[in-house]
């Protein structure tokens, strides 16, 4: 890859990104508060799809190629926006917050065999070594929820990192070089309609109580953690290997676990041992050479 992640702007992005992402997770157990799992998601991805949907009709669209592609879209729509989602925040009722972003954040684990399975991507000295210190902070950071025997929680979150696994292969594979902001806003838009009719099916009616605090979070995870977030993902991925783009994610947990750290004043030697394997297997990751 010619993209140089170490490079100060891609670093801001990647930051950015991050910093986003971990503040929707918050916003997200917030708004879970009056709301149920497939009402919220529903609601904020049809409201940011709108929004997406009047900015790129505002300028001139850059379509497909070939109708080939459109069941592709269809499918990063339902996995990313529509089950990701969806199934992680139903996992969040089962689990704690900082658990519950560890466990999504599995994908390197996914992505990297996807990726060297149907991407033929090739891990150097450096990416595997990236990848086990990344696979055992992981380890040593779950293995106490696993012993309480919360199997179906985890379960439930495993399948959420899986499903964005996939939908981020899928897009790697086929649309690396398509417009990235119609690809985001199209896969939003079918998979907000995914969520919709998820919720009817499930919840009877979209479920949501209107307050300060839902509305607040509702406004952020719908236009930061979802337009921009994904706006900046799906350039990371078409520039970065499925390991390094999966890896980069795990910065997410790292800065839910260090605030949670701060706030309760509770760092575990297990927890410490955890997070710097993660940011090493980051560091290890992105390196090109």
């Amino acid at each position: 890859m010619n993209w140089n992640p170490f490079n100060p702007k891609n670093i801001s992005t990647i930051t950015l990104l991050i910093l986003i992402w971990a503040g929707g997770w918050f916003f997200t157990k917030i708004g879970l508060e009056n709301s149920t799992p497939f009402s919220f998601n529903a609601i904020r991805f049809l409201l940011a799809a709108a929004i997406m949907q009047a900015a790129l009709h505002s300028r001139p669209r850059n379509q497909p190629s070939s109708k080939k592609h459109w069941p592709i879209i269809i499918s990063i729509g339902i996995l990313q926006t529509g089950l990701m989602f969806s199934l992680a925040s139903y996992g969040m009722k089962q689990i704690n917050l900082t658990k519950t972003v560890i466990l999504i954040y599995t994908t390197p684990l996914w992505s990297s065999f996807l990726g060297w399975y149907f991407l033929n991507e090739k891990f150097k000295k450096s990416q595997w070594i990236g990848l086990c210190c990344g696979l055992t902070g992981i380890a040593l950071i779950t293995t106490p929820e696993i012993k309480t025997g919360k199997i179906y929680g985890i379960s439930i979150l495993i399948a959420s990192a899986l499903s964005w696994s996939i939908a981020s292969l899928l897009f790697k594979k086929y649309l690396f070089n398509q417009d990235k902001f119609y690809i985001s806003t199209w896969q939003m838009t079918i998979g907000a309609i995914f969520l919709l009719i998820l919720s009817i099916s499930i919840d009877g009616s979209i479920s949501f109580q209107p307050t300060l605090k839902s509305i607040t979070s509702l406004i952020y995870v719908s236009i930061f953690g979802s337009i921009i977030a994904f706006s900046i993902w799906f350039h990371l991925v078409s520039k970065l290997s499925m390991l390094q783009s999966s890896m980069v994610t795990l910065g997410v947990p790292i800065t839910i676990m260090a605030a949670d750290a701060i706030q309760n004043q509770n760092m575990s030697s297990t927890l410490v041992a955890g997070m710097l394997c993660i940011v090493f297997g980051i560091f290890f990751a992105m390196k090109n050479d």
